[in-house]
C-alpha cells in the first residue's frame, strides 16, 4: 500500500510539472525552442509557432535549417554542435511558412536533461527595431552630409531682407 501511495504521489508531481511546463510554453512572450542536437524541434512555445506561421504539430517535424535563411543545413548543424553550455546571442533571418522573412535575435545555450543534450533557444522578432536603427542611421548620414557642405565652404548662405536685396 505504501508503494502504491508513493507511485500516486510521483504521478501527481509529474502531472503538476507537465502542466507547469505547458503553461510556461503557452504564455511565453518570446519564441522558445527546445532543439535536439540534430536541430529538430523537440518542443516549442506557442509564440515560436506563431512567429513562423506553423501549427504546433507542424513545428515538431521541422529542423532549424528549415527556417534559418542565413545558414545552410551544414552551417546550422555545425553551429548547433558548437553551441556552448553558456548563453550566446546572435542575429539572423528567419523564414516563415508563407516565405516572408524577419530579423531574429537569438539567445541559445546547450542544456542537459536526463543525460540528453538539447539546445534551448529564445527568439525575438527584431525587424522593427532594425528598421528604426536603419532610419536613424540614414537620418544621421543625411545630416552629416548637409553639415559637411558647410565645413567645405561649398554652401553659400544668403540673407534676404524686406527690400528684396541680398
Amino acid at each position: 500500500i505504501e508503494d502504491l501511495q508513493k507511485q500516486k504521489e510521483i504521478e501527481k508531481q509529474t502531472l503538476i510539472e507537465k502542466q507547469r511546463f505547458e503553461t510556461l510554453m503557452k504564455y511565453a512572450s518570446d519564441g522558445v525552442f527546445i532543439l535536439s542536437i540534430d536541430g529538430q524541434v523537440v518542443e516549442c512555445s506557442n509564440e515560436a509557432a506563431r512567429m513562423l506561421g506553423y501549427s504546433m504539430k507542424e513545428m515538431k517535424k521541422l529542423y532549424v535549417y528549415d527556417w534559418d535563411v542565413n545558414h545552410t543545413k551544414e552551417e546550422s548543424l555545425k553551429s548547433i554542435r558548437e553551441t556552448p553550455y553558456v548563453k550566446i546571442t546572435f542575429d539572423t533571418k528567419y523564414k516563415r511558412k508563407d516565405a516572408s522573412v524577419y530579423d531574429a535575435s537569438i539567445t541559445a545555450v546547450r542544456i542537459l536533461i536526463n543525460n540528453v543534450e538539447y539546445i534551448y533557444a529564445s527568439v525575438r522578432d527584431v525587424t522593427e527595431k532594425k528598421q528604426i536603427q536603419q532610419e536613424i542611421l540614414f537620418q544621421k548620414e543625411q545630416q552629416e552630409s548637409l553639415l559637411s557642405l558647410f565645413d567645405k565652404g561649398d554652401a553659400n548662405i544668403f540673407k534676404w531682407n524686406n527690400d528684396a536685396n541680398w
